[in-house]
């Protein structure tokens, strides 16, 4: 369990990080490799965020070099879930490809949508979203919870939305405003695209919409945040229609 943390930690820097800051650490990759494996291989529920830091690693040509000069890696990497992690991380770099079993290599063009390259990119993209706004409510906590247990996307919306519904006054919205606004911004990053988890808390729009309004009107340097919001919820049909439909919303804005 002691791992999470560093992996956490990890995972953050090599996201936030510039291909030249990884080069940078080249002299570390074999141990960081070591480490990815032994982590992947006893805890496959982080495997979303264990394929995000290889594809960015990867994209390294110093930790590539690093990679296949060490054929202990390779077959480290093949004592994996061959026809489930081993496939995903063999999608993502033709380095990974070659050291994957063959029963693996098989199955390498029929991994799940997400965890085609192109997919795992943008998923990269908003978990850095996601540790940045973290970083900004200070929350730098390591994460117990699995980042791809089921429905992490309609779980981390439904915080965001009650966290929401806890500032049911307005001398809260002074202390708890912000870090409930964070909540809804990681929840609706989570969700993005997902129309049913916005359906599936569309009742709650009104009140979501209202809170969005009466914060920027108290808190004008939190325009950035609420405007992030605003514009996952009007990309979603079922809340869009709701702002459409709703006179009194409207005369706020």
């Amino acid at each position: 369990m002691s791992a999470n943390g560093e992996f956490h930690d990890f995972k953050k820097k090599v996201l936030k990080a510039s291909l030249e800051e990884i080069d940078a650490q080249a002299k570390h990759a074999q141990t960081m490799w070591n480490f990815l494996i032994a982590f992947a291989g006893k805890k496959p529920h982080f495997r979303s965020l264990i394929i995000q830091v290889f594809h960015k690693l990867m994209q390294v040509p110093s930790w590539v070099a690093a990679w296949e000069a060490d054929s202990e890696l390779h077959k480290q990497v093949q004592t994996l879930h061959e026809d489930d992690l081993q496939s995903a991380l063999g999608a993502q770099h033709e380095a990974l490809k070659k050291s994957i079993a063959p029963s693996a290599l098989k199955s390498v063009t029929l991994v799940k949508p997400e965890e085609q390259p192109e997919e795992v990119r943008l998923a990269m993209e908003r978990e850095r979203m996601i540790d940045a706004i973290k970083e900004e409510d200070e929350e730098d906590e390591p994460e117990d919870e699995p980042a791809d247990k089921p429905g992490p996307g309609l779980a981390a919306l439904e915080e965001g939305i009650d966290a929401v519904a806890g500032i049911d006054e307005p001398a809260k919205m002074d202390s708890g405003g912000i870090p409930a606004l964070n909540k809804l911004r990681i929840g609706c990053i989570r969700c993005a695209g997902e129309e049913e988890s916005f359906l599936q808390e569309v009742e709650h729009a009104p009140n979501v919409f209202n809170f969005l309004f009466s914060l920027i009107k108290q808190k004008p340097s939190a325009i950035q945040g609420v405007a992030e919001v605003m514009n996952q919820l009007m990309a979603s049909q079922s809340w869009g229609s709701v702002m459409e439909k709703n006179r009194l919303l409207q005369e706020i804005v």
